[in-house]
């Protein structure tokens, strides 16, 4: 779609919008446009994507930006209207906002009411009818298999998940949006299910989904899981893991990492293995210290994929290297947010990488030189946030606080109860002081950074 029509129906659906519900809307456009419903759907999930300003100064001066609500009027018209793209990048949001600290899921799911989200599931479940005639067809069978799973009828979420799998493309093809929100595919939705099963024979038919999309659809998380059914320092762990961490999978990488630093030890108990010494000979017979180089490889993809322990392990390399803007530049990245929602920190890294600035990177101060008062001082900042991020939690729940705290607000969303504890509210008391601890030692470092008006 050029740039030209796409303006001409952004502008007209805010013409009509109060003139008539949004699915008769979208309706009108796609017939007046001559575009189809997925068109419209993707146009609203690139106009979520626009970017607002990023100098605060310029974006305090004007109105805040208006793509992302237009953006979900749209996708509520093209959900009215029962495009599957629509339905299925909403309540992809709407599941993934519910079970885990997905901020983008859950931005995109605030957007709609939750009388809007009930009917989408009812249109979901007539799309799930029809799952064989259209492209997204797996994508619907397989949140379904995931919301009723989450409502615990296991049974009907492995006959999805199962129905989803039979009519899977499982070599790529062209379908839904490159934009729209990922969703776990359903031979590792079900693999995950049975895994989690105690029933042994559950168990061993997990490995069976796991092999069907890792050796049928090249899956990289697939792999992975089912490189844990091998021993590890076997052949076939070595290739279903090289698969998967070339794919990008992170603790594949750092596995990787690992093995080939255990290959380079002297007398390692991995080339006890004929089959083993036979697969490496390439590595091993080609120059000495290969399989070192190898490893520092996979070590420097690992923390290019934000694994922190791994940058650590590089500023480690370049200190005894005296390459020590590298090494600064590393202890920076230890400081940055992790790349993924998902990803837990480790906040006893960062005053050992607080203790390292000032000698490895002194220019890093604004002063001419990083005294001893400063270091100890960022150092006893950091202790401080990370007793109270274990302190705070204990307190808690010795006091119960949180046990007489009602249901909230959402879809199936138990935030604090007595049946789970503190497991929410310790891991949002965690994120909380968390991110004070990581702005307020990041204005410390660098007192010139922007840091201070986010924390306030």
């Amino acid at each position: 779609m050029d740039a030209h029509k796409a303006d001409s129906i952004i502008a007209d659906f805010l013409h009509q919008k109060n003139n008539m519900d949004y699915g008769s809307n979208i309706q009108r456009l796609a017939k007046k446009y001559h575009v189809d419903l997925e068109d419209l759907s993707s146009l609203a999930i690139v106009t979520f994507r626009i970017p607002d300003l990023s100098d605060p100064k310029k974006k305090a001066m004007l109105p805040p930006s208006e793509h992302k609500t237009i953006a979900g009027l749209l996708l509520q018209g093209c959900a009215q209207a029962e495009d599957p793209l629509a339905i299925v990048h909403i309540l992809t949001a709407v599941y993934s906002s519910s079970s885990s600290t997905d901020l983008a899921g859950r931005e995109i799911a605030l957007l709609f009411p939750q009388a809007e989200i009930t009917k989408y599931r009812g249109i979901l479940e007539k799309l799930g009818s029809k799952a064989k005639s259209i492209m997204l067809g797996p994508n619907v069978l397989t949140l379904q298999g995931l919301f009723l799973e989450r409502d615990g009828k296991i049974e009907k979420a492995c006959g999805f998940y199962k129905e989803a799998i039979i009519c899977s493309h499982l070599k790529f093809q062209p379908g839904g949006h490159p934009m729209q929100l990922p969703l776990i595919d359903p031979w590792n939705a079900l693999g995950f299910l049975l895994k989690r099963s105690k029933d042994p024979s559950d168990q061993a038919q997990a490995k069976l989904y796991f092999e069907k999309g890792a050796l049928e659809a090249d899956d990289p998380l697939s792999y992975y899981e089912l490189a844990a059914y091998e021993p590890k320092g076997s052949t076939k762990w070595l290739q279903y893991t090289s698969k998967a961490a070339a794919s990008g999978h992170r603790q594949a990488a750092v596995n990787l990492t690992d093995f080939y630093e255990e290959v380079n030890s002297e007398h390692s108990p991995v080339l006890a293995d004929k089959k083993m010494q036979k697969a490496l000979n390439w590595l091993l017979g080609w120059k000495r210290g290969s399989a070192a180089a190898l490893a520092h490889e996979w070590l420097q993809a690992s923390a290019k994929l934000g694994h922190k322990p791994s940058m650590l392990k590089l500023v480690d390399y370049y200190e005894a290297r005296r390459e020590h803007e590298r090494a600064k530049e590393q202890l920076r990245q230890v400081l940055e947010p992790p790349v993924s929602a998902n990803q837990v920190e480790d906040v006893f890294l960062y005053p050992d990488c607080f203790m390292r600035l000032p000698i490895v990177a002194p220019s890093y101060s604004t002063s001419s030189a990083a005294t001893l008062p400063d270091t100890l001082r960022r150092f006893a900042t950091q202790v401080v946030f990370s007793m109270l991020a274990n302190l705070i939690p204990g307190l808690l729940q010795n006091w119960n606080i949180f046990g007489y705290m009602t249901r909230a607000e959402g879809p199936n969303f138990e935030m604090f109860s007595k049946s789970n504890g503190l497991h929410i509210g310790q891991w949002l008391l965690f994120w909380i002081i968390g991110e004070l601890a990581n702005l307020l030692l990041k204005r410390m470092i660098n007192p010139s950074s922007n840091d201070g008006t986010d924390l306030l």
